[in-house]
């Protein structure tokens, strides 16, 4: 399942002159649940997507295999871990090809010595000394990622999966 976002325009009519308008967010969950059954001072008129593309903001629920994908370096973050100030740097990567095109992988890149190999193997042309150079020198590029499932643990000690970009290798690597 992939989900799209869009702009759109809302028309509605108040019941009543004395109504107030509702925000955004009450017509965004009148949009978003079809709730007609709510006491609401207004009905909708009408919902009309602007002209633009419709922008892929997810492609689901569902689990990547584990295995070696083709993805895009789509957007690079460089941010600060919230325990320790210590920066790193975030990869989007976007599945290229395949029955899993359009699916977004994270990965996160500290510089260190023990995770470096990690990202190194993606080749460069000359060798980064901090996750942010290599996030810069991966931006746009196609590469390989290999994908593991894990299971993270979370506050009620039920495992939650998820996918893990275990390593990022070279394009024509498999």
């Amino acid at each position: 399942m992939k989900i799209y976002r869009c702009l759109v325009e809302v028309e509605i009519d108040l019941k009543d002159e004395s109504s107030d308008v509702p925000t955004p967010d009450d017509v965004t969950s009148i949009v978003k649940y079809s709730v007609a059954d709510l006491e609401i001072p207004w009905r909708l008129r009408a919902v009309t997507a602007l002209p633009r593309r419709w922008d892929v903001i997810d492609t689901g629920t569902s689990l990547l295999p584990n295995g070696t994908y083709l993805v895009r370096v789509d957007r690079v973050e460089n941010r600060m871990t919230s325990y320790d100030d210590t920066p790193f740097t975030r990869l989007r990567l976007v599945v290229a090809d395949g029955e899993w095109a359009g699916r977004v992988l994270w990965f996160n890149v500290v510089w260190h010595p023990n995770v470096v190999w990690r990202i190194l193997p993606a080749g460069f042309d000359v060798e980064p000394t901090t996750a942010a150079e290599a996030g810069r020198a991966l931006s746009g590029r196609l590469v390989r990622a290999r994908v593991a499932l894990r299971d993270r643990y979370v506050d009620d000690d039920l495992p939650r999966r998820y996918n893990d970009v275990r390593q990022l290798l070279p394009r024509d690597e498999g």
